[in-house]
């Protein structure tokens, strides 16, 4: 950004237009606008020395404007950022703040800073036309193996009743999307816990049990709607009992139906909430009824209601269990936009890596090699090789359709101008963190509603687009609004020492309750008992002098400590070899290459020797790499240059 700044005002970097980054700097005493990183700008607000409950403020005694950009991806360090800022604003009535975004939640934002104005650019768009689930079944009239084996035994065994009238009967139970209320196989050792949650929270409203059912939604994939094994309640009817309408908010923004009903007494969340007198929670599931309602179902009325409807449910029928990904679906969607669509690159969200593979693998089976079509597959994932990933930006050969398998990596930070038609699976991979275990893990998750509206963006930049979702409108009227923010499913030990220097005199946990959506409670404490344990922190919460080494280094506590203990034990070199390896991207590049994923099997293996140690393998890769002894070409390649 800094460089484009500088080219268009005609002058060199560094000159009105600089730039700061953790371990480099453009800047001269004539810099005027400086682009930094949330963390680097965080970190200049520390003062490790002060004595009062501010951040540091000097340093913006010289400064008029504050801009932080893209606000609605909700970074950790943004959080935090904005806490620090706020505290600092009523201080300096010459500094301006501003946030952009083009998803933010709006009003949430102004009202964080006490209702400040807002400001709307308009910008050229073209318009982009949606086409859900039920659409495109219907549309391309798309029938797979497996639903014209349900659709023959449907036939069989309804032959002797009234068709017309079962079919109605139907359509009908076809309103709302299911809701999901029970485990998944591999969940079912939680269900003791879980109920015992429940039953805790319904006789003693303990705020500590919610946040444990929350934390367990997002990190371990138990659905919103779960109910109790015996009394069918959800955890939305025990926090509307309890009147506790924060947490009601919270669930219906994740998806929570406030439909579902118990199995004793047969009520819903609102009617249990007037049971016990809660009427002002009642009004608000009640609203949030009317809304779903209201929202503006896209109809086409040149198409049988109840022939879109039958056509999605027996879909739904013959998918496998657990299917994340319908490779074919994918595969038969883009057959019917290149037969019949107008020409334009077609870019198609996806989850992971594996995803990906397994779509290419689709389309090379049943396009390319059966059809015959001429198609040039692109790829874009973070750990692909960069040469690999500029390749996207380039046209595809003549008479070739330009196919794009991508991540949430083209969401916000990369634009495809050639991009008219677009394939948004719904899904994303995201970072999860469980504060009982103190494990992280990838979890594929739901998008949001502003992501959605992100990807279909990526369609018509120059002229008219389509986005096809794989998703019906009724879940998408469902989803959450906007995505969970980090600081709600994070680990939290990094901020934690962030909070304690940049405001040394406030408990933490006082600190992080200011922030614009406050990380749970059981979450920061969490965090902080980690800290102590490994002697960041003393019984006091203050930073002890590891600590301080710890957040110098602004990498994962446990990496940090490490290298510091390296420097005590003397073989810094080799663990700051692994530490740099393991706290960045792999360092093996990923392939759809069958013989290179074989070769790079053996490629471990023989770098691991005896030492059956993953770590040996990055020391001695790192090794052989900066020796310049990588002969293998297969090791060559399979290695990131970067």
């Amino acid at each position: 950004m800094a460089d484009r700044v500088s080219n268009e005002r005609g002058e060199s970097i560094g000159m009105s237009t600089g730039y700061q980054v953790r371990l480099e700097s453009c800047v001269s005493q004539d810099t005027t606008i400086i682009y930094c990183t949330t963390g680097v700008l965080t970190r200049t607000l520390m003062d490790r020395h002060q004595k009062d409950n501010e951040p540091n403020k000097g340093m913006l005694m010289n400064v008029s404007h504050v801009i932080v950009d893209e606000v609605h991806e909700r970074d950790k360090h943004v959080d935090f950022l904005l806490i620090a800022l706020r505290m600092i604003l009523p201080k300096y009535n010459h500094l301006k703040l501003i946030l952009m975004s083009a998803t933010a939640d709006i009003h949430l934002f102004s009202n964080y800073f006490d209702n400040c104005p807002v400001l709307k650019v308009e910008g050229k768009i073209f318009p982009v036309r949606d086409y859900f689930l039920e659409d495109i079944l219907d549309t391309i009239k798309y029938e797979s193996p497996a639903m014209a084996r349900i659709k023959n035994k449907t036939k069989i065994g309804y032959w002797d009743n009234d068709i017309v009238e079962k079919t109605v009967e139907a359509v009908q139970n076809l309103n709302l999307i299911e809701p999901i209320t029970t485990l998944m196989p591999d969940q079912e050792w939680l269900k003791s816990e879980l109920d015992d949650c429940m039953h805790q929270i319904w006789f003693n409203a303990e705020i500590e049990q919610i946040d444990r059912m929350i934390y367990y939604i997002m990190s371990e994939g138990i659905p919103v709607d779960y109910q109790h094994s015996d009394t069918g309640v959800t955890l939305l009817m025990l926090v509307a009992v309890h009147g506790l309408n924060d947490y009601v908010t919270t669930l219906l923004n994740m998806g929570a139906n406030p439909n579902i009903r118990t199995r004793v007494y047969n009520m819903d969340a609102a009617t249990w909430a007037a049971e016990f007198k809660q009427f002002d929670t009642r009004d608000l599931i009640i609203n949030n009824k009317g809304i779903l309602a209201q929202t503006d179902i896209q109809k086409n009325e040149n198409l049988d209601e109840v022939e879109i409807k039958e056509r999605l449910e027996l879909y739904k029928k013959s998918l496998p269990p657990n299917i994340i990904i319908d490779a074919y679906l994918i595969t038969y969607l883009i057959k019917h936009i290149i037969f019949k669509k107008n020409a334009g690159s077609i870019l198609v969200f996806l989850p992971g890596f594996e995803d990906m593979s397994m779509v290419n693998k689709v389309i090379v089976e049943e396009l390319i090699n059966k059809d015959n079509l001429k198609i040039t597959i692109y790829m874009l994932h973070s750990m692909m090789q960069t040469s690999d990933q500029r390749r996207v930006f380039q046209p595809a050969p003549k008479g070739h359709q330009k196919v794009i398998l991508a991540t949430n990596i083209v969401e916000t930070s990369v634009t495809i101008n050639d991009v008219v038609y677009v394939i948004d699976s719904g899904r994303v991979k995201q970072k999860g963190y469980n504060a009982f275990n103190g494990i992280s893990c990838m979890n594929v998750n739901w998008i949001s509603q502003s992501c959605a509206k992100q990807r279909a963006g990526r369609a018509g930049r120059l002229c008219a687009g389509e986005c096809y979702r794989l998703y019906t409108r009724e879940h998408h009227c469902h989803m959450a609004s906007h995505d969970v923010p980090e600081i709600l499913r994070m680990p939290l030990q990094e901020l934690c020492m962030l909070a304690k220097v940049i405001s040394n005199n406030m408990r933490v946990l006082d600190f992080l309750a200011l922030a614009i959506q406050p990380p749970p409670t059981l979450s920061v404490t969490s965090a902080l008992e980690y800290l102590k344990t490994i002697e960041a922190m003393d019984v006091n919460e203050d930073l002890t002098d590891l600590g301080f080494f710890m957040l110098d280094l602004s990498i994962e506590s446990h990496y940090a400590k490490s290298l510091v203990f390296a420097i005590f034990l003397k073989c810094l070199d080799p663990v700051l070899t692994i530490i740099s390896c393991l706290a960045n991207r792999e360092p093996f590049n990923l392939t759809l290459n069958v013989n290179m994923k074989t070769s790079l099997g053996s490629i471990r293996k023989k770098l691991a020797g005896d030492s059956l140690s993953d770590h040996i393998v990055l020391l001695r890769l790192y090794q052989a790499f900066n020796e310049g002894n990588m002969v293998d070409s297969d090791l060559f390649n399979l290695v990131s240059q970067s």
